[in-house]
């Protein structure tokens, strides 16, 4: 039998966490989140990028790529990032 730690496990199924820290003279911060959640956004930004959308100014229109781009994000979501945790 093996043994496979937490942070091993979580690396391997997407659970595992990013963070990001920020220190500035007035003060700092840390932001955290899911490696799965960085692997989503990240497929959103990509795909949006390979369809963007169509409306005039972003707003004024049909945005006629709405239905190919929202297809084409599940299916990187599924191929790249898997199931969720």
């Amino acid at each position: 039998m093996v043994t496979i730690h937490d942070d091993t496990l979580a690396a391997v199924t997407g659970a595992g966490e990013s963070s990001i820290k920020v220190e500035t003279p007035l003060g700092g911060g840390e932001q955290k989140q899911t490696d799965y959640r960085l692997c989503v956004e990240t497929m959103t930004k990509l795909t949006a990028q390979q369809h963007p959308n169509t409306k005039l100014f972003g707003i004024f229109g049909n945005d006629d790529n709405a239905t190919r781009r929202a297809e084409a994000t599940m299916q990187n979501i599924g191929k790249y990032c898997g199931p969720p945790p």
